[in-house]
């Protein structure tokens, strides 16, 4: 079954993607480090993570809107365009690189984080449209698989070039490898066929009659994921430049903690997966932020590289123990519209969580390293405690 689906669509939106893995995974290890040596401060790293992280303000804004226009238009062009986005950010990085002005860079997170919201609805919608109903898991599983790996090893690579041969020669291979996976964009079938000549019907991405903030059941889910968003965006969101300013770690030390990370994630991703089916979700959303706990303080403890290469391994488990059991919690819990639902939480999430990696920033500027640590830690704390009081036993039923 694998092989045939990997011949359509799948395959080669699997292959594209695992490409630009490669190019993003070498470029977002060293975005950090390369802001900081044009002379910035902490404070601008928090400004560009914010503008255009995975949690940005870009991202966050652009992905609903761009979801509905997707549904419009047809999902190809998206891709398209989001790949050009994203060649866009590499090149005016090149540029930066050139003049030495880390204002450019302004520029280019606004390209990175428009790839993001862009790409993202029109690539989930192709999948599903692309394989049978029957097939879907199967399909989103294969789709995460191939990202995944290349955190294996794009990160190492990506910080040992621009280590050894500078800043500008890692972008140059980035927007090659970019552009072969754009080249692969090109070979996809377009799925999406409007039959009626109507206009479909417009939607408002921030408000709904039947708004799922409003469900008095997921209120308090939806603000511990704020407050989760929050605490690691304030602190894990600028953290290679915290250790590249504080300890000076190279780019490629830092390549092989996100290396470590990944490895962990995809040893963590299936096994936790199948615990979701069998026990309490409140139990794996408090695993999370425990684990989280352990993480940050020894963040706080810790000056040398070897002790944060090792707890980085825990940051793997973070992830795969919190995302996929929000994302289960807010379905199973939701009688209504669930893609309105788990849309709106991505959209609230990203709203509350865009101005941490700043305040993280000037935190660092004003106070050192501790200052976004600790405010990070104690956002944790506060979270696993709401979690244990707030979210009533919820397991899935058979």
């Amino acid at each position: 079954m694998s092989k045939k689906l990997l011949k359509g669509n799948l395959g080669i939106i699997c292959l594209s993607y695992f490409i630009a893995g490669i190019s993003l995974g070498m470029l977002r290890v060293n975005i950090q480090p390369f802001v900081l040596s044009l002379g910035a401060s902490m404070s601008i790293v928090g400004v560009l993570e914010a503008i255009g992280g995975y949690h940005g303000i870009m991202a966050t804004f652009v992905q609903p809107i761009a979801g509905q226009a997707s549904d419009a238009k047809g999902r190809k062009v998206f891709l398209i365009f989001g790949s050009l986005c994203a060649a866009t950010a590499i090149t005016l990085n090149i540029v930066a690189s050139y003049f030495k002005c880390w204002m450019l860079l302004i520029l280019a997170m606004f390209f990175l984080g428009l790839y993001i919201g862009v790409s993202s609805p029109a690539r989930d919608s192709i999948i599903a449209e692309s394989v049978k109903a029957e097939d879907l898991g199967f399909a989103y599983s294969m789709f995460t698989f191939f990202t995944l790996i290349p955190g294996l090893f794009a990160p190492m690579i990506g910080g040992y070039l621009s280590y050894n041969f500078g800043y500008a020669f890692l972008f140059y291979v980035c927007l090659i490898v970019q552009a072969l996976s754009l080249i692969l964009i090109f070979a996809v079938k377009e799925t999406l066929y409007v039959k009626k000549k109507t206009e479909p019907p417009r939607v408002n991405p921030f408000s709904s009659t039947k708004d799922p903030v409003a469900n008095a059941k997921l209120r308090k889910l939806y603000l511990i994921i704020a407050l989760d968003g929050f605490s690691w965006n304030v602190s894990f969101a600028i953290l290679f430049g915290l250790l590249s300013k504080t300890y000076n770690f190279s780019t490629f030390q830092l390549g092989i903690m996100s290396s470590i990370s990944s490895f962990s994630a995809i040893c963590f991703q299936l096994p936790i997966g199948m615990l979701i089916r069998k026990f309490d979700c409140k139990i794996f959303m408090f695993i999370s932020e425990v684990i989280g706990v352990v993480l940050m303080t020894g963040w706080l403890m810790s000056t040398t590289f070897e002790v944060f290469a090792a707890l980085h391994f825990l940051m793997g488990i973070v992830i795969t123990t919190w995302a996929p059991v929000v994302k289960t919690l807010v379905v199973s819990s939701f009688a209504g519209e669930k893609a309105e639902a788990l849309g709106k939480i991505a959209f609230f999430s990203g709203i509350t969580s865009f101005p941490a990696p700043y305040i993280g920033g000037f935190l660092y500027d004003m106070f050192g390293f501790k200052a976004p640590i600790s405010v990070g830690l104690a956002g944790v704390v506060l979270t696993s405690v709401l979690i244990m009081f707030w979210i009533p036993g919820h397991r899935l039923q058979k």
